[in-house]
């Protein structure tokens, strides 16, 4: 399920880790898909007031909590977001934005580019509980047979919903 098909949730709540350039258009189409609470998490304080612009309605620096940031986010929801996006390409980060998920029905997108050739920091029992994870290059845009059409549209002012 994307969040584009969220017509079955009343409201959305989203988790973005790594408020970047990445971070902050995930901020731009939560807002666009009127998500209730968009939730920035980042370890540089002033990426608040570049995400909140961008529909960006709470800010979660790591640095500033002595537990754990799924933890948080987890107390700031009632039990966890409906979506995360981990912007920031750091394994320990998506394992904080899976968790962040609601048991259940949690969804993680993995955007961020990984370097190192670490494993994912995730034990196949925690997938058991209803929380999924997929990765995303290009939004899932076909390069080819999609983004000309999307290119011209926008050209247009012509925004899809």
């Amino acid at each position: 399920m994307a969040i584009t098909d969220c017509k079955c949730y009343p409201t959305i709540t989203v988790a973005v880790f790594g408020v970047g350039a990445v971070g902050l258009a995930v901020a731009e189409g939560a807002r666009y898909r009127k998500a209730s609470k968009i939730i920035g998490i980042d370890i540089n304080p002033d990426k608040f007031a570049l995400g909140k612009p961008m529909g960006i309605t709470d800010f979660v620096n790591p640095k500033d909590h002595e537990k754990p940031t799924h933890e948080v986010i987890r107390q700031l929801t009632g039990g966890g977001v409906d979506f995360s996006f981990e912007c920031s390409g750091n394994l320990d980060v998506l394992r904080e934005a899976f968790q962040s998920t609601h048991d259940g029905w949690g969804l993680t997108v993995m955007l961020g580019i990984h370097p190192t050739p670490r494993m994912l920091p995730l034990h196949p029992m925690e997938f058991f509980d209803g929380r999924r994870l997929v990765a995303s290059i290009f939004g899932d845009c076909k390069g080819k047979s999609q983004l000309p059409s999307f290119a011209e549209k926008c050209g247009r002012g012509v925004s899809e919903s």
